[in-house]
């Protein structure tokens, strides 16, 4: 059967045009004709595409494959004597340069070119780019259980390999498509449950692109960006529909690869109804049917070994919620182009009686390899217990493969050419292998052809035992590419400037003192008159930030927040510059820093410590005292600190004027503690005796209440504005001096001092993103955050409708004032509610103003129409980069504007863009940028993406730091704990815990003794043993057989102890846990109910039981540490055993 292209436009209505338009772009092409001039095997990151295979010449009609299972479409006669010859022809390229944000090219900036580890071996490894020919045997199963597929193993020449996967198309074919707008670009994000799925996100339209299938992916790792065809929108599923109902294309191929087992399934079923099966019935409307031809596809020969996975989860409720932080900012078309908007519709509604469908599609090169091919993290073992065993009674060689830990990157063959001795000895090696297996090591891809069902790496570092702490965190740090305060190179510190040593006069020390030149202050204003302190937590070395606050004789404030002025010391275009934009960000571990800056900057130079004169930019505020400005100011200055607060002792103080006092005898005991100490404390004043110190208890007693009392009024305004905001819990350790290892763990309490601090740095955010982006419109940096998905925000309002919560998702605004409801009037549901609203919400992202529309430059969540980061220097690279655009506006004459409204600008004009600029002040302020060195907007647009990737890395670390650290705590010290139900099924609840601010999952199906089944959104547990209480008794009894007694043992395992399914090492710490709340030496993290015997808020079930959503559940939370996979916490409910008679 052949379908005519365009068939169905008539149905378009007034869209028939454009599609027309767009129909003669379209590329229709059997991916299996040869190459033209390929890159693929240079694997460059910079530059055009990365392809193989050819698309043949486009088409407007698409012809059927056979319809004989398994079989492949007959190759074009151009294939067949290109096959015949060899490998597909390929085309010498440049050798790769480091491609950096500073080097403007035709990609993203890439990070190839940077060290990624503080192992020397790494560093020497990864400047090594010569090709390493894969070993191993070729296998015809995917990653994951996949089969053959693109190219196929029935190739017509046996004297080539067979292709598992198709070939990449070539350079020219992705770059016309490209140019037509038929192919697109954009970031892959791998599903962590479901490898075989992955997705992009295309700008303007609601729903991901979903690559279904291994074939679909087609030899892609997770973060590459690739080059991709949309399939006609008729061969769409509907969102909701798992993929067996995935539409088959006409030629049998589909995205997933296994069309025609699907389209079997859907006839059989068809047949056994008695129902004919119409091939031109494929459940779309009609506006989708006339959209079919729109988009472009390379029709590959899929076979029948596809993955066989039904799980109808779909990802977009996993852990890849990052979409909006990078991708969907490479695609060639923009969300207000006639082409987006059409699929956006289709994917709103274009199913029948407008059902919203999923766009599927087909990656067909690769643009851009992701970074994290250079460092994998993982597991060396042998390929299943069937080749272990071998290696084990023979003793001969036995092929080693490398594991990755996470589940969105495949099993690997290993190359042990180049490895270190101990991969070396473990290949030849049965006992060797058997000690590395328990050992976390360190790879790097480096191969995948086509006809290979994995890719191939080379290990390069064993880093240690995966149970030890210390390696947990070293392979974090690794895998995503973090460097530490040891790692700058020698150019980076000859950029430092020379610090002279000085006496002391007071201890008599010679110390290293940094002074400001003479005329570098003169060029400033001089703030070291005014009385500036810092607030900051505990534990800050880094104190970018400073406030101060006068009253003026007609009552209003003068506020001034004060930032260190970084870009003094880093200058553009040095090492120091190319080393921090390459860091992006300091990224804060569990237990310690790696910094973006050398310490000698961000701890001492650049720091706002007090006592001593420091440079900073500084922004200055009149305004009332109940946080209305009237005024701004921008400029450069020199303060001089009078002391830093620790967010605790401002709060002391802020709570003793709340009760009518002054605050001064709370923070003078707080200096006295600190100077007790022969290391001062979170408190530090400064006490010099040169007459210079502005310290006064009272006075800064008085600028604390100030401050709180406008911060109050503007976070008040900010929230009646529109301002949303949603708190996670943040989880702090105290750590055992001696060995590292965390002893305690308590959430991060935030304060109305936190506040405090908070409102004033958006407000200076806010006012430095009017201040650049009204002077370089075109090239300034921004912050921007786009609306929450919609889907997702839909089942929000669905979750809250099924439990009867009030909760409004129309706005921000509305959502914030259900969320504050909510918390006074059930705080449970909020809890649950407040992670809910967390999963629609996408990532806010830096971007450059040029190349992004005007109505998208808004901040959702703050409603701010204008936003940037400013504020934190030191640990952020962007905020340099706005720093010179706001000394280069400022050189320019540029003044603030808009400041009316404080974040939320002043009504439509929230930038201040009316305000016009002269053709004279804009020639000025070009030659500003060009004498501060600020980035042209492509460079700016691959600064911008370079950093939210590497924020994103830093979050991860973080995250992963916490978390292993907690699992580190859990496995020592096992707690009870209160959880909350967020989703209760029949095989297993997800329950989040307040306590440490994480969720877990609990597993329910497969429990001894008890049955599970669904009750109306919740699951009922019934009670049903396997055996009795003779059973018990003749386990513990020492007169029986012993076989008898090993029967009973078995028979009653989970039956033994006061609570089912726990086992002899968590019943014993379950009856310490309960002697400890017994004698108070444990605290309650919720109000105590009948029968709670831990002190946890609930007691532990009783069965029968019914479990629902909003629901306290007992459990008990402890930790392993996998071989394979990462540390894990583990989450046991607790439920009494009915026939333990002792409790």
């Amino acid at each position: 059967r052949t379908r005519v292209a365009g068939a169905g436009l008539r149905l378009m209505g007034p869209s028939r045009d454009i599609a027309l338009a767009l129909l003669a772009k379209s590329v229709r092409a059997d991916s299996r004709v040869d190459a033209e001039e390929s890159v693929e095997g240079t694997e460059t990151r910079s530059g055009a595409a990365v392809g193989a295979s050819s698309p043949s010449e486009h088409q407007t009609a698409e012809t059927s494959a056979t319809a004989k299972s398994g079989a492949r479409a007959k190759p074009s006669s151009k294939s067949s004597k290109s096959n015949k010859s060899g490998n597909a022809k390929t085309v010498t390229t440049p050798k790769e340069t480091k491609a950096t944000p500073t080097t403007p090219s035709t990609s993203a900036p890439s990070s190839s070119g940077k060290k990624r580890t503080t192992s020397e071996k790494l560093k020497t490894f990864l400047k090594k780019k010569s090709s390493i020919p894969e070993i191993g045997r070729r296998d015809r199963t995917s990653v994951g259980g996949c089969g053959g597929g693109g190219g196929g193993w029935h190739s017509h020449n046996t004297k080539q390999p067979p292709k598992r996967y198709a070939e990449f198309w070539p350079r020219a074919s992705v770059e016309q498509g490209l140019s037509d707008g038929s192919l697109r670009l954009g970031k892959i994000r791998v599903s962590a449950h479901h490898a075989h799925e992955a997705f992009v996100s295309v700008a303007g339209v609601p729903h991901d692109v979903k690559f279904e299938g291994f074939d679909a992916r087609n030899r892609t790792f997770d973060g590459d960006t690739v080059v991709f065809a949309i399939d006609p929108v008729q061969f769409w599923p509907k969102l909701d529909d798992n993929k067996w109902n995935t539409p088959a294309r006409v030629d049998g191929g589909c995205a997933g690869g296994r069309a025609k087992q699907r389209q079997r399934r859907r006839a059989a079923k068809a047949a056994a109804a008695g129902e004919v099966l119409d091939d031109k019935d494929t459940g779309v409307s009609d506006i989708a049917r006339g959209m079919g031809d729109m988009t472009a596809h390379a029709v590959a020969d899929d076979d029948e070994d596809g993955d066989d996975d039904d799980d109808d989860d779909d990802d977009d409720d996993d852990d890849d919620d990052d979409d909006s932080e990078t991708s969907g900012i490479h695609n060639t078309r923009s969300p207000s182009s006639p082409a987006t908007k059409l699929l956006a519709d289709a994917a709103r509604s274009g199913g029948v009686n407008g059902v919203p469908l999923r766009p599927v599609g087909r990656v067909v090169a690769v643009h851009e390899l992701s970074p994290r091919r250079d460092i994998v993290v993982g597991y060396l073992d042998y390929h299943d217990a069937d080749e272990k065993t071998h290696a084990k009674e023979t003793g001969k060689y036995v092929a080693i493969r490398f594991f990755p830990s996470d589940p969105k990157l495949p099993t690997m063959f290993v190359n042990t050419k180049d490895a270190p001795p101990e991969v070396k000895a473990a290949a030849v090696s049965f006992e060797d292998m058997d000690t590395l297996r328990k050992h976390l090591v360190l790879a790097q891809v480096r191969t995948w052809p086509a006809g290979s069902s994995h890719p191939t790496c080379v290990v390069h570092e064993v880093l240690g035992d995966a149970q030890d702490l210390e390696t947990a965190t070293a392979a974090l740090i690794a895998e995503h590419g973090i460097l530490g305060a040891d790692d700058f190179s020698e150019e980076a510190m000859r950029c430092l400037p020379y610090v002279p040593m000085s006496r002391d006069l007071a201890t008599g020390k010679q110390t290293k003192k940094w002074t400001i030149p003479h005329d570098e202050k003169a060029k400033r204003r001089d703030f070291t008159k005014t009385r500036v302190v810092s607030i900051d937590p505990p534990t800050a070395r880094d104190l970018d930030d400073a406030l101060h606050c006068e009253v003026l004789p007609d009552g209003t404030l003068l506020v001034g927040v004060h930032i260190a002025d970084v870009s003094h010391f880093v200058e553009p275009n040095t090492a120091l510059d190319d080393e921090a934009r390459q860091r992006g960000t300091s990224t804060y571990l569990t237990q310690k820093v790696m910094p973006m800056l050398p310490r000698l900057l961000c701890e001492d130079l650049c720091s706002l410590n007090p006592g001593v004169e420091r440079l900073t930019f500084s922004a200055e505020w009149e305004m009332t005292a109940d946080g209305e400005v009237l005024s701004e100011w921008f400029g450069r200055g020199v303060i001089r600190s009078c002391a830093k607060l620790d967010y605790g002792t401002a709060q002391q103080v802020i709570d003793a004027i709340n009760a009518g006092g002054t605050g001064v005898e709370a923070l003078c005991e707080a200096v006295k503690s600190g100077l007790d100490k022969s290391v001062n404390g979170p408190v530090m004043v400064d006490l010099n005796a040169d007459g210079e110190s502005r310290w006064d208890p009272a006075a800064v007693a008085r600028a604390v209440g100030g401050l709180n009392r406008a911060a109050r009024a503007m976070r008040r305004a900010r929230f009646a504005g529109g301002a949303l905001r949603l708190d996670q819990t943040k989880l702090l350790f105290e750590l055992d001096k001696a060995t590292g290892s965390p002893i305690s763990t308590f959430p991060y309490v935030t304060r109305e001092a936190n506040h405090l601090v908070e409102e004033f740095m958006l407000l200076a955010n806010a006012a430095a993103a009017r201040l650049v982006s009204r002077a370089f419109p075109n090239k300034a940096l921004l912050r921007c955050h786009p609306p929450p998905n919609e889907i997702k925000l839909e089942e929000l309002a669905q979750f809250a409708r099924e439990q009867g919560l009030n909760v409004d998702v129309s706005s921000a605004k509305v959502l914030h004032d259900s969320l504050v409801r909510l918390k006074q009037s059930n705080a449970d549901a909020y809890e649950i509610t407040q992670l809910l609203a967390t999963l629609p919400m996408q990532l806010a992202r830096y971007f450059c103003t040029g190349t992004q529309d005007l109505e998208t430059w808004g901040h959702y969540a703050l409603c701010a129409p204008r936003y940037t980061h400013f504020t934190s220097p030191i640990r952020r690279y962007p905020d340099v980069c706005v720093h010179r655009q706001i000394a280069a506006a400022l050189d320019a004459g540029f003044a603030p504007v808009g400041y009316g409204g404080g974040i939320l600008g002043e009504g439509n004009d929230g930038g201040g863009e009316t305000e016009k600029v002269s053709k004279s002040q804009k020639a000025l302020a070009a030659q500003c940028a060009d004498r501060h060195g600020l980035f042209d907007s492509e460079t700016l647009k691959d600064v911008a993406s370079h950093c939210n990737e590497r924020k994103l890395a830093a979050k991860a670390v973080q995250d992963g730091s916490s978390h292993a650290f907690l699992c580190a705590y859990l496995r020592a010290n096992p707690r009870v704990v209160c959880g909350i139900v967020r989703a209760a099924g029949k095989k297993y609840l997800r329950v989040f815990i307040p306590a440490f601010g994480c969720e877990a999952r609990v597993e329910v199906d497969g429990l001894r003794h008890v049955t599970s089944c669904g009750n109306g959104g919740g699951v009922t547990i019934t009670f049903e043993p396997t055996a009795g209480e003779e059973d018990l008794a003749i386990a513990v009894s020492h007169t029986v057989p012993k076989d008898a007694r090993r029967k009973a043992m078995r028979n009653t395992r989970g039956l033994q102890g006061p609570f089912l399914n726990c086992s002899e090492a968590q019943h014993e710490a379950l009856a310490v846990l309960e002697q400890e709340t017994m004698d108070g030496t444990t605290s309650t993290s919720g109000p105590s109910t009948s029968g709670d015997v831990f002190n946890c808020g609930v007691a532990p079930g009783t069965l029968p039981t019914t479990i629902k959503p909003i629901q306290r559940v007992c459990l008990l939370l402890g930790a392993h540490f996998p071989e394979r996979a990462k540390p894990e916490m583990t989450a046991t409910l607790l439920l009494r055993n009915p026939l333990n008679a002792t409790r």
